[in-house]
């Protein structure tokens, strides 16, 4: 089976050295344009009509737009890890033979920071669909393992074995990785094991049976609530196509329930809306960040979803951060991070954002804001509590992206269907209608 590639990397080296750009966002017109939204100077992307097209008649066309998405940007030893990613995977391709690769200097950790940052990724076992088989020398593969040796990059001549042709088109794993690559599942997987009081993600797919199975056991070890942000059932893929029936969500959901007891509040899951007074393609906004919290200690921000093809096939990245706050004048990058978030879909500014602080007593805003008028975000309003050039090996700053948004309640245990009943009876399937589903009083 062939992979996609999915890692979504910028690096850019220039007067301020290396910074580099992990998480979700792709370079699509529904990261910033709404539906309906006209598009100048821009070719239609596909004469079909449907929500999957960005672009139809110069008008923006995904339904849920502009998507909700997260970014991070990165300066350090860090930066360079997602450079090293980009720079091994170009040199592994026939195309590359003979072409010269600049390789920058690995930037110094900044020594006033506390930030760790570790880049996870995944690499299938057989990701390259070539009719020409090349394999890097092993001496390129190091200089660019080694970065550049000075103040200055380095230019790298790409040479390698040149193993002639296929008779058919095959596919062949990249010579970096010839077993494949796991470590951002890894990660997440001792992130899930480790929490101790709560579990914060944003996903798009959340369909994992291993990562719900985890969630679980976590649960069962004693994690106070695990809340999830996904999309409505009326623009989630999950719940549309005859391929992929509701079904996963609700195995998904199950196995993290499964011999819970007393599960009220300990799992809920929320989507985000457009306002009202903004007519759009649907009144729900489409998660597209693949965000997960931990302890308002550790945080991933990535490409790779709660899906297994996320987990263990595709190219994806998952950038791990951590900061250790000080507990009272300054909260860790995690923590702050959370707070952010939580405050663009709950609609807190200013003085509000002391609510936000502690992750357990804000639970109750949740159930507001779903049940809340549309809140007016006017824009960021939220104090990061330290200089961002003070980091050192990570995160330095967000890319927060199209604030606005309030909630809806859509899974909580208290409202789930009864003993004979399946959760993905509650999706209904005309994508023209939409479901409510509200916590009681």
């Amino acid at each position: 089976m062939v992979g996609t590639h999915h890692q979504k990397i910028l690096c850019v080296y220039g007067n301020e050295g290396l910074i580099s750009f992990c998480g979700g966002v792709d370079f699509n017109y529904d990261r910033v344009y709404g539906f309906g939204d006209t598009i100048t100077g821009v070719e239609d992307s596909n004469d079909d009509v449907n929500a999957r097209q960005p672009v139809f008649k110069g008008k923006a066309w995904s339904a849920g737009a502009p998507l909700l998405d997260l970014h991070c940007k990165i300066r350090g030893p860090a930066a360079y890890d997602l450079l090293e990613v980009f720079l091994k995977r170009y040199a592994d391709h026939a195309r590359a033979s003979g072409k010269t690769i600049l390789v920058p200097p690995r930037p110094s950790p900044v020594a006033s920071s506390k930030v760790y940052t570790r880049i996870g990724a995944t690499f299938g076992t057989s990701p390259n669909a070539v009719d020409t088989l090349f394999t890097p020398d092993d001496s390129v593969t190091q200089l660019i393992e080694q970065a550049a040796d000075g103040p200055g990059a380095t230019e790298i001549l790409i040479a390698g074995r040149d193993r002639g042709v296929a008779h058919t088109r095959q596919t062949f794993p990249y010579s970096f990785a010839p077993h494949g690559r796991q470590s951002g599942r890894a990660q997440l997987l001792w992130a899930i094991s480790s929490a101790r009081y709560f579990i914060y993600f944003e996903d798009q797919y959340m369909v994992s049976r291993e990562i719900a199975e985890a969630l679980n056991a976590a649960l069962k070890r004693g994690v106070l609530f695990i809340l999830g942000v996904i999309p409505h059932q009326e623009i989630s893929t999950d719940f549309e196509f005859e391929q992929l029936p509701p079904v996963r969500k609700t195995l998904f959901i199950d196995k993290v329930l499964k011999d819970i007891p007393f599960p009220q509040r300990r799992f809920q899951l929320f989507c985000p809306k457009h306002a009202e007074t903004s007519p759009r393609g649907s009144r729900y906004r489409y998660i597209h960040s693949k965000l997960w919290v931990f302890d308002d200690e550790f945080c991933t921000i990535g490409s790779m979803n709660i899906n297994d093809r996320g987990t263990t096939h595709d190219s994806e990245l998952a950038a791990g951060i951590y900061e250790q706050g000080d507990g009272s004048s300054r909260y860790g990058f995690a923590h702050r991070l959370r707070m952010r978030l939580w405050a663009r879909l709950l609609g807190k500014t200013g003085d509000e954002l002391d609510q936000l602080v502690d992750p357990i007593n804000a639970l109750d805003l949740w159930k507001e804001a779903a049940h809340a008028v549309p809140y007016d975000w006017s824009g960021p309003d939220f104090d990061w509590n330290g200089k961002t050039d003070s980091r050192r090996d990570g995160a330095e700053g967000l890319v927060p992206l199209n604030m606005g948004e309030w909630l809806e309640l859509i899974f909580d245990p208290r409202t789930s269907p009864g003993k004979d009943e399946s959760w993905s009876d509650l999706a209904n399937p005309d994508p023209k209608k939409t479901i409510e589903i509200v916590s009681p009083e």
